[in-house]
């Protein structure tokens, strides 16, 4: 994904950080970029298209279809990958869609990591999850949380976490919208 490289690049110099940290671009799947990553690490984010191919349509536009439709692979491949590149502490953290938890545990299962957490990402009160983000780790938990993040109140005001989420991203606010 160019795109997404391109603008990688681009943020990396606007906040002063090209020299402090290396970029590859290619996909950790394959071995010749495996090799170039070399070693492990004590934190890999993912988020992985949502969609397996045949239930949603695939864009024309590469960086869409890529990040949309699980052209590649879905969260399987991404839990797989990560289980490579993680130190016995380390944390990986995913995206997955609504419903894929059960592929994220057993993907977790067949890889030697465990779900510690999930959190459900809801747009409005009363409505269901369009995503969860998955912490998975090396060692099973006592106990795993779960809670969730809701943007918007039923009648579509802003609820107070997403109104602080905004804050701490320096966001400026809008009037809430009913």
């Amino acid at each position: 994904q160019e795109g997404s490289y391109a603008l990688l690049q681009e943020n990396l110099e606007a906040n002063g950080l090209a020299a402090r940290v290396r970029t590859i671009h290619g996909d950790f799947r394959e071995p010749e970029v495996r090799a170039a990553i070399g070693g492990r690490f004590s934190l890999v984010t993912g988020t992985p298209p949502y969609f397996p191919p045949g239930t949603a349509s695939v864009s024309p536009d590469p960086q869409r279809a890529y990040a949309r439709v699980e052209l590649r692979g879905g969260v399987e491949a991404y839990v797989e990958t990560a289980s490579l590149f993680l130190d016995d502490e380390g944390t990986f953290v995913v995206c997955a869609g609504a419903g894929a938890e059960p592929r994220v545990r057993g993907a977790a299962d067949r890889h030697g990591l465990f779900v510690h957490a999930r959190l459900d990402a809801i747009p409005r009160r009363g409505r269901a999850p369009l995503f969860s983000v998955y912490t998975l780790r090396r060692s099973a938990p006592e106990t795993t949380w779960e809670g969730a993040f809701v943007a918007r109140e039923a009648d579509g005001t802003r609820t107070a976490e997403y109104v602080a989420l905004r804050a701490y991203f320096g966001l400026t606010q809008k009037e809430d919208r009913g």
